[in-house]
């Protein structure tokens, strides 16, 4: 129970945000709305920016793939 928003970032810019709200688990493969042009050297950075009192752990997968 509860909710919780990730932002996901490339070199201090923001790629996406990511919220899950009463659910285990999330899939999302289209990325609508995110900036997903990376290159070899980008810092990729996860922040917290809200959760609820009832979240205490979270585990985040992300799978690049070159096109």
């Amino acid at each position: 129970t509860g909710s919780i928003n990730l932002n996901i970032r490339r070199n201090n810019s923001l790629l996406g945000n990511y919220q899950l709200t009463n659910q285990t688990g999330s899939i999302d493969s289209t990325l609508t709305g995110w900036n997903v042009t990376l290159s070899n050297d980008d810092l990729i950075e996860f922040y917290v920016s809200q959760s609820s009192t009832y979240i205490t752990d979270l585990t985040f997968f992300m799978d690049l793939q070159s096109v």
